[in-house]
């Protein structure tokens, strides 16, 4: 695949729905389903937290739409960058959850892109289950990279729990819902190194994950073909996986696709600042690590806190490792993807764009790229969070030194 594009990583948005539920609330849940039924082993919260790695998980209420909770995410990435919604040339939607919306058509994408008045933007969804952020990306850097398109966004959102099965103990307590926005543009220097995207070979595994469409008519599930005279209604099924050889395939797949990584970009393990792999199992994450060779600690994660959320798991890593501080600018960061489909791939790149400038002694903040020395001065005086550094700044230095910053602000774009 070739290296090096000239397309950067601009800024992120993230939405969580309103609900979190814990394991106990998910294990009851589970018992209410199991109620009547005999061979369900007795699950604890420990438990799922000691081998799955999963504390916690959301789900978006009914009146919690895909289209809503994605302009959410996409305007929070938009206010970061200092982008109006006319500045985005492309809206890509990507998501398994589509059945979980009130249309199929229009798509999610339109309607995003409609309500944001995104109005120079094409718009359109597709869907690659937990690989789809990367194969997403990878559809926008090739729009940005062939001259279509300047600027853009993907966007990754779930809603999962109406295909949820809790009669299934393996599979229900591993999943959660999130919504997220990647913002993209065109730079004049690469700042992705490297992508690659993949799907089944000899060995025919596509089925074993799984969210299957049931024909139903008079409450009895319907088989194809159908019987003359018969009009069944679809509806969707429940998710469900082959869970031993999912883990086995993903380990290797995901070990597989780092080394390539590395390898096609000439890299060493710790060449690179950060691995972000699909959150599918803290076992499966933790084992990919130690047999790539990197420390725990560069193996980022949030599967404790938002579970399983299919193609939303990279992009909230992503996000929420930005805001907390720890991708920096400069970072070269590695994501690496593999899920129904089957799907896996992985996105080189390195974080480049200044989100954030923090003073220490005073705690201060600036959060767009693009601002006059005016603004920035503006900013030293409502974002200090110290007396003391508010006294030394309420002072005429101010001015010079919101200069002096901006213009080394600029330097470093």
């Amino acid at each position: 695949m070739r290296k090096d594009f000239n397309v950067g990583v601009v800024s992120t948005g993230m939405v969580l729905p309103k609900k979190c539920y814990t394991n106990d609330d998910i294990i009851e849940k589970i018992r209410a389903a199991t109620k009547d039924m005999s061979g369900i082993p007795e699950l604890n919260s420990q438990w799922i937290e000691e081998n799955i790695w999963i504390k916690t998980r959301y789900f978006f209420a009914e009146d919690e739409t895909l289209c809503d909770v994605s302009v959410k995410a996409v305007e929070q990435a938009l206010a970061k960058a200092g982008w109006d919604p006319l500045d985005l040339d492309f809206v890509i939607f990507s998501s398994s959850s589509s059945h979980a919306d009130v249309y199929s058509i229009p798509s999610v994408a339109g309607r995003v892109q409609e309500q944001l008045r995104a109005f120079n933007a094409f718009a359109y969804d597709t869907s690659a289950a937990c690989s789809g952020w990367v194969y997403a990306m990878s559809q926008a850097v090739a729009f940005i990279e062939s001259g279509i398109a300047g600027k853009g966004v993907v966007i990754c959102a779930e809603k999962q729990e109406m295909g949820m099965n809790f009669t299934d103990h393996r599979t229900s307590i591993l999943i959660g819902d999130v919504a997220t926005a990647t913002l993209l543009q065109r730079e004049e220097t690469p700042k992705v190194s490297s992508l690659h995207m993949q799907a089944n070979d000899e060995k025919s595994l596509s089925s074993i994950i799984r969210l299957p469409f049931v024909a139903r008519k008079d409450g009895k599930d319907l088989t194809y073909p159908f019987a003359e005279g018969e009009a069944p209604a679809l509806r969707v099924g429940y998710f469900a996986l082959d869970g031993r050889t999912v883990f086995k395939e993903g380990v290797m797949t995901m070990v597989t696709l780092t080394k390539q990584a590395l390898m096609s970009n000439g890299l060493q393990v710790d060449d690179v600042d950060w691995f972000i792999y699909h959150q599918a199992n803290g076992a499966m994450l933790r084992m990919v690590g130690r047999k790539v060779g990197m420390k725990d600690e560069r193996n980022l994660m949030n599967i404790q806190e938002l579970a399983n959320t299919t193609a939303g798991t990279i992009p909230s890593v992503l996000h929420m490792y930005i805001e907390n501080g720890t991708i920096k600018r400069g970072d070269k960061v590695c994501c690496i993807a593999f899920g129904g489909g089957l799907t896996a791939g992985y996105f080189l790149f390195d974080y480049y764009i200044l989100r954030a400038a923090v003073l220490r002694a005073g705690q201060l903040t600036l959060s767009r790229r693009t601002m006059c020395p005016q603004l920035v001065g503006g900013f030293f005086m409502s974002e200090i969070r110290s007396s003391a550094a508010a006294a030394v700044l309420s002072t005429p230095i101010t001015f010079y030194f919101a200069h002096w910053l901006w213009f080394r602000l600029l330097q470093q774009q």
